[in-house]
């Protein structure tokens, strides 16, 4: 008896039909659509999310391609099939590279944001640049009155 791996299972039948009575049933589901690619909907989703199961280095694992809304079912297999394709290739795993480019952006997000303009040195220069501080004093006859000063240059305490 040969035995297949769950990568190379296929469902019989599945198209963008049937998909769409799964969701339409609006009950919690977790189907094969073949090739590791499932399709699953629990309660608190909003929306269905394809998922990826496959083998690395002996242990199981499941990546999340996206949502249905997103994907369409023949761009999650086509998603699945290359990222397969890549586990075969290069030997390494595809949520490790998923991953890392994540992060990679992120690290140039943040460097982007790191010489960003800022609300609070916005208003800073506002402060500086277009109001005049009030010093409040009484005059001779005990009312309060506003006299205009200039702020003290930065750095004197």
């Amino acid at each position: 008896m040969q035995v297949m791996s769950n990568a190379k299972k296929r469902v019989a039948g599945v198209t963008e039909k049937t998909v769409s009575g799964w969701i339409r049933s609006g009950e919690p589901f977790e189907r094969r659509v073949g090739d590791g690619l499932t399709l699953t909907f629990r309660a608190g989703y909003t929306a269905p999310v394809w998922r990826l199961r496959y083998r690395f280095a002996k242990t199981p694992r499941v990546m999340v391609l996206g949502s249905k809304k997103n994907l369409s079912l023949a761009e999650a297999r086509a998603t699945a099939n290359k990222l397969l394709a890549g586990i075969t290739a290069n030997g390494r795993d595809p949520a490790t590279e998923v991953r890392e480019n994540t992060q990679a952006d992120l690290v140039k997000i943040q460097a982007a944001r790191a010489g960003a303009y800022t609300v609070s040195a916005l208003l800073d220069d506002f402060i500086k640049q277009y109001t005049m501080k009030v010093k409040k004093i009484r005059g001779a006859d005990g009312k309060l009155a506003a006299e205009p000063f200039e702020p003290e240059p930065e750095g004197k305490p």
